[in-house]
């Protein structure tokens, strides 16, 4: 035997038997819906939405008519337009931000004494810095130097301070 169908006999003859075309038609008359539609790319309406007709249980109607009140749709609609605000105010404002970088480059682009204005700068905090530089090469030389001079005298004081001791102690 194959597989066994995922509906049984007493299903479908539940559903046919609480189908009814003239009750559903009376039921979607009564009630306002908010009209849905699924959207293409160009904005143009596919279809529009609209209640399952085939029910099984009291949930399914309970659940549908409580999605169809005026007040659920409203607050459904409300949602949807926040969420929608807030999208399009995040796409705006990254826009916003490429649009003036795009717009940065293109005036870098289109003014190039500012670029070899820029070139210039950098090139005298270049100059700057190599001066700086060479500077300071010339004072820890001059310090270094003097600091073996100073050695220099230390280690002559302390031979004199030696010989002067060997001599106090040899007398």
């Amino acid at each position: 035997m194959g597989p066994k169908p995922w509906f049984t006999t007493s299903t479908s003859q539940r559903v046919l038997k609480n189908y009814s075309i003239p009750k559903q038609k009376k039921n979607l008359e009564q009630k306002e819906t908010l009209t849905l539609a699924y959207m293409n790319d160009d904005n143009r309406t596919l279809a529009q939405a609209e209640p399952k007709v085939i029910r099984v249980d009291n949930t399914e109607d309970y659940i549908l008519e409580v999605f169809y009140q005026d007040q659920v749709q409203e607050r459904i609609k409300s949602q949807l337009q926040k969420v929608i605000k807030e999208e399009l105010l995040k796409m705006s404002d990254l826009l916003r931000e490429a649009v003036r970088d795009w717009v940065e480059k293109e005036k870098a682009k289109s003014n190039p004494e500012e670029e070899r204005q820029k070139q210039i700068l950098l090139s005298e905090k270049l100059e700057n810095f190599e001066v700086n530089n060479k500077k300071l090469e010339e004072e820890n030389r001059a310090l270094k130097r003097r600091m073996e001079l100073k050695e220099h005298e230390n280690q002559m004081m302390m031979r004199g301070i030696k010989k002067f001791m060997d001599m106090s102690r040899k007398q």
